[in-house]
């Protein structure tokens, strides 16, 4: 696509030794103007693709970038370094994820850190490397580069900061130093938890004598909800685009304030809604009769453009309750704490031990997903076979060593893909896994907020809305205090009470959902059975979506399927789960994972009866009040 502003264009044409920064609002086509910088470095200016160095966030930008960025110039994009700073920690330091198959999710974060580190430590030259000074130790390793992109500048935390001053050569001399364009907007910065560090975007034109540029105009949401959004930042007193709201772009400018929706909707108009209910379970229940209103107002309505977002996990269980009864498709995003360790999980594990079996040394990703095209149809590899799709962006299913592609698949699992969806329907989601993603219709419920308010929270009020193209409805409830909502106000806006809701049946009150994870499990139970113990077979049968069912036996809480005991609750989990087991409606399996006899410690190895067994991860659905 063409560059859809002067703006864009004058900040891709800038000089070639102008350092930049781009303050640039949401869904202002910040990754269309990295791209075409790319290409008029390449075409215009000549340079080579081997001076050009994008840094991006997650493997996934990096693929998406590529992928635009081939479609304009060609082959030459293949040329172009686009990294994560996994994947150049991992460049830099000449480490081979492929052995970190034995590690948990934690240890792999680890492992990232310290690759991180060394990779800053050989840039720096305070790790020296074969009696090579540091000067020519960096021109080495980045050999030809001369221009350095860098997305998301402000979720980047201390250690990125370090690594990319050490890239640009911060405290070089002029002639060490890469030309730096960076992009960014410090009203989106939602990572503090993280160690995202806000303050680096702050003093980014100090750090580089860099000028500062503005990309406001939205290509994404509607008049109504640009409106609120500017309203509600605001009220935040330290920000970079204080005087500089966002604003509708110039080709949508004639458009009715509230686009298709104002005369499509008689009652809401495309205004901003503020619905008003009495509790967490009217909550939901309103939500979903809106839902099913905007159906009847537009029967091509797709429910997965729909998000429902909120503060933290658990509050989306009653809205899930509430679709499913509704018989409303849904798709989950799978919380943090959740997530098995990525290299354990059956599918993937059987995937990357097959590649590295494989006595091929080159491979095209087309071979694979042939390979794929032979496993059953479940969410494990359906996320195998959209990453190996991905690959095939990348490389224009060209042939590349086998090692490449372990790496490049280690690299994906490792970020456990934050926009993986489970199932197909009504996006439920933290608002905190949506960030750079993009809905038709958003609902952002109450709960969870902080009083008083906080300029973080409100950030990420604030990414939350502007994920929204067409509706965007707040939930409020009357309970709670919510200091995001109080000072909304304007034409953009419709306040109302949801009334007359019919009470729902139990089933939907009370039912909550948990997951049964590794840290519930007495892992080496099945590693205790001898090989040929049918509890091993059964466990090798289980699916994705395979129902189990959850027993006291003697006094302890074990895992069937049918008449085989499959695993048993860890002694904590047993306290934990002793006295709700019986409120257990139903119970299916979501992955399965690989243990291995040297995971235990190794005065309990001798127990162990086979070298490797498998242990369930599930989700339960409970009925009745319950503490979870």
């Amino acid at each position: 696509g063409d560059l859809q502003n002067p703006i864009q264009q004058s900040l891709v044409a800038s000089g070639e030794n102008d350092n930049c920064l781009i303050l640039a609002g949401p869904g202002s086509g910040k990754t269309r103007v990295v791209i075409h910088r790319c290409a008029y470095l390449l075409r215009v200016k000549q340079a080579p693709a081997s001076s050009i160095f994008v840094l991006c966030f997650n493997r996934n930008a990096a693929t998406e970038l590529r992928h635009r960025l081939y479609d304009l110039v060609g082959n030459i994009a293949k040329a172009v370094t686009i990294q994560t700073y996994h994947g150049l920690s991992l460049r830099l330091s000449g480490h081979a994820l492929s052995g970190m198959d034995n590690v948990d999710a934690a240890s792999t974060e680890q492992s990232f850190k310290n690759m991180l580190q060394q990779a800053i430590d050989l840039l720096t030259g305070k790790q020296h490397c074969m009696n090579v000074d540091s000067d020519a130790m960096r021109d080495k390793l980045l050999a030809g580069y001369r221009f350095i992109l860098v997305d998301e500048y402000q979720d980047i935390d201390t250690q990125q900061y370090q690594l990319i001053s050490a890239l640009t050569g911060r405290n070089q001399d002029e002639e060490c130093k890469l030309t730096i364009l960076a992009v960014g907007d410090d009203d989106q910065n939602i990572y503090q938890f993280r160690g995202a560090n806000v303050a680096f975007i702050h003093q980014f034109e100090q750090d580089y004598q860099a000028r500062k540029h503005y990309l406001l105009e939205n290509y994404r949401s509607s008049a109504h909800i640009i409106a609120a959004a500017n309203q509600l930042i605001k009220a935040n007193h330290d920000r970079m685009k204080q005087q500089q709201p966002i604003r509708i772009n110039q080709g949508r400018k004639n458009l009715a304030p509230g686009g298709r929706w104002e005369k499509l909707d008689p009652l809401a108009k495309g205004r901003v809604q503020l619905l008003s209910c009495q509790s967490e379970r009217q909550q939901a229940q309103a939500l979903v009769q809106e839902l099913s209103r905007m159906r009847q107002l537009d029967n091509s309505l797709d429910y997965a453009q729909c998000a429902v977002l909120s503060t933290e996990w658990r509050l989306l269980n009653p809205v899930r309750a509430c679709l499913e009864a509704a018989g409303i498709p849904l798709s989950l995003a799978l919380a943090k704490n959740s997530q098995p360790p990525p290299f354990r999980i059956r599918e993937n594990l059987v995937l990357l031990n097959a590649i590295k079996d494989s006595p091929q040394a080159l491979c095209t990703a087309s071979d694979w997903l042939d390979y794929i095209q032979q496993k059953p149809e479940n969410i494990g590899w359906q996320q195998l076979k959209k990453l190996l799709e991905n690959w095939q962006i990348e490389t224009d299913n060209a042939q590349t060593s086998k090692q490449y592609l372990l790496e490049y698949l280690y690299e994906s699992l490792a970020e456990q893909r934050r926009d993986s969806r489970l199932g197909n329907g009504v996006f439920l989601s933290t608002i905190h896994s949506v960030k750079g993603m993009e809905f038709s219709h958003v609902f952002i419920l109450d709960g969870g907020w902080s009083t008083p308010a906080t300029e973080e929270q409100r950030r990420l009020f604030y990414v939350a809305m502007t994920r929204a193209k067409e509706t965007l409805c707040l939930l409020k409830r009357q309970e709670l205090q919510n200091p995001y909502l109080e000072k909304l106000e304007g034409d953009f806006l419709l306040s109302r009470k949801t009334d007359g809701i019919a009470m729902p049946s139990v089933s939907i009150e009370n039912k909550q959902y948990a997951i049964l994870g590794l840290a519930d499990f007495d892992l080496s139970y099945a590693g205790g059975c001898a090989e040929q113990a049918p509890i091993h077979q059964t466990l090798a049968n289980l699916e994705i979506g395979s129902e189990v069912s959850i027993h006291n036996l003697n006094s302890k809480i074990v895992v069937q399927k049918g008449k085989q005991i499959i695993a048993v609750l860890s002694q904590k989990a047993q306290q934990h789960w002793q006295q709700q087991y019986t409120q257990i409606q139903s119970a299916h399996i979501i992955a399965m994972i690989t243990r291995y006899k040297t995971d235990s410690a190794e005065q309990y190895q001798s127990r162990c009866k086979v070298e490797q067994w498998e242990v369930p991860m599930i989700e339960v659905v409970l009925i009745g009040r319950s503490d979870l």
